[in-house]
């Protein structure tokens, strides 16, 4: 087997490990079955409440699956909001909702959501299930914040590459369902939140924006950032106000509790095994980087390349952003990989790849892509230009043409990205 072949078949089996980690619908039953319910019998004298199930996010379908799975009959109804299908999971409705902008289904799911919450009975317990994507996939802005407004903010501040956590506090304020709004509108029933991180450092106030956890507002950085954006005062002037009012959240009062079911540490644990067991020796196992994508990519690749010793395996889990200044087609981790391919060029048996545990990478049906040490000759040779590519943003069509990008399809969760560096041994 070829390098090229070998690194592309340990790549995909370290990512996979990776991701059965996260599965949601393991992960949500197994925190059921740990003893996350009990908040839900609080007060309750049989301690066994009905059950109301929502949720939101790319693993929602999962989650619920899992969660139906555990309780059963005692399940009596729900809203979902996610990102495939429509219909019914069992006794749950499911609305199909944007990412990354919220769209009219993410409304719709907020709408529907708030609309069911009256009909709970006393005694009767909520599980919400949350995962990466909820905070464009349920929503219901603020008044005097139409849709498309609150569309051209989203999409101002991902073309600028905002960081998740300074993005998820903007959407707070423009929101009555985050920052802990629909844990208001749940009132005093027993609310548990079983939560999938997709956010460095796990907080809880970050992951989804926060639909069930009570936070303000940071109200002078919002509106500074408001009136740096390149949008009309129309759009502009009813976001400063939304800002300088008090937060969704205040109010909550029913018992509360917050389980995080999945993270990337899970999914790094696994990776690591799944690398030892291929025979590699793992230097760098690292929870939590975020930045720049190019600079991420770069600083991956010096690693690899200046290790001295083969057999060496580099893991590395986080998120960053691209500041979006060409007009062609990638995503962060296509762009990670386009970056270490220069550092990479010509050096043996080394490779990055840079891969979206959610299966999509951007605006791509990609999950991700890897650069190996003949990346930027092979281009060369076809009469590209790897550093046009880079300064385009053009990283899916580069790779595209190459045949090096990363496809697995949705994946049914999130636990942000995973970038692991390769260095194999040489005969």
């Amino acid at each position: 087997m070829t390098d090229s072949l070998a690194q592309r078949a340990h790549v995909r089996e370290i990512a996979e490990a990776a991701l059965r980690a996260a599965d949601p619908v393991s992960s949500t039953r197994e925190a059921l079955a740990g003893g996350a319910t009990e908040i839900l019998s609080v007060g309750q004298a049989s301690g066994t409440p009905r059950i109301h199930l929502l949720g939101a996010g790319k693993a929602v379908s999962g989650m619920a699956a899992g969660a139906l799975d555990y309780f059963g009959t005692r399940v009596v109804g729900g809203v979902l909001a996610g990102p495939l299908g429509t219909g019914k999971i069992g006794p749950l409705d499911l609305v199909p909702a944007g990412h990354p902008t919220p769209d009219a289904g993410s409304v719709q799911a907020g709408n529907e959501m708030l609309a069911y919450l009256p009909g709970l009975e006393p005694g009767d317990g909520v599980v919400f299930l949350l995962s990466g994507g909820a905070s464009a996939m349920l929503e219901r802005p603020r008044a005097g914040i139409p849709l498309d407004s609150l569309v051209a903010i989203n999409e101002a501040l991902l073309q600028r590459g905002a960081a998740i956590e300074d993005l998820n506090a903007i959407r707070t304020c423009l929101s009555e369902i985050k920052g802990g709004g629909l844990g208001a509108a749940i009132a005093e029933h027993p609310l548990l939140t079983l939560a999938i991180s997709d956010v460095v450092g796990d907080a809880p106030e970050v992951i989804g924006s926060a639909p069930t956890v009570a936070c303000r507002c940071e109200t002078n950085d919002s509106i500074a950032t408001f009136r740096s954006l390149r949008l009309p005062m129309a759009v502009i002037e009813p976001a400063i106000k939304a800002a300088q009012e008090p937060g969704a959240g205040a109010g909550a009062r029913g018992p509360r509790d917050y389980r995080l079911v999945a993270t990337a540490t899970d999914g790094l644990v696994a990776a690591r095994r799944s690398a030892e067991r291929l025979g590699y020796s793992v230097v760098e196992c690292v929870n939590g980087f975020a930045g720049d994508a190019q600079e991420a990519g770069e600083s991956l690749a010096r690693a690899v390349t200046e290790e001295v010793g083969d057999g060496r395996c580099w893991l590395r889990a986080g998120e960053t952003t691209v500041a979006v200044f060409g007009d062609g087609l990638g995503g962060r981790n296509q762009e990670v990989a386009l970056a270490s391919s220069r550092a990479l060029d010509g050096v043996r048996g080394v490779a990055v790849a840079a891969i979206g545990t959610d299966g999509i990478d951007g605006p791509t049906p990609a999950a991700g892509a890897i650069a190996t040490g003949t990346t930027w000759s092979r281009a060369r040779r076809l009469g590209m230009d790897p550093g046009g590519y880079l300064r385009a943003n053009d990283s899916y069509n580069f790779f595209a043409e190459l045949g090096d990008l990363v496809y697995t399809g949705a994946t049914g969760t999130n636990v942000m990205d995973l970038h692991i560096g390769l260095k194999m041994e040489q005969e």
